[in-house]
């Protein structure tokens, strides 16, 4: 499957269009992760509230699905 990134605006700046794609990829069966400073990925559940605990206006977001050897 392919990998998705996508920047995430926070909702006060109008994310009516991250909140619609962000839900069509989870409906897909992708997952949200956000990029660590080594590069590596990280899942995250709640995109909104990752932005608000870290004080962003905004992050790039990758969207995958997660093989079964991940689990």
């Amino acid at each position: 499957s392919p990998i998705i990134i996508m920047e995430y605006l926070e909702p006060k700046r109008n994310n009516l269009p991250h909140q619609k794609a962000a839900t069509l990829l989870l409906n897909l069966g992708y997952y949200a992760h956000e990029i660590l400073p080594d590069g590596s990925l990280n899942p995250i559940h709640n995109i909104e509230q990752h932005l608000s605990i870290n004080q962003l206006d905004s992050d790039n977001i990758v969207f995958k699905k997660i093989e079964s050897a991940e689990f």
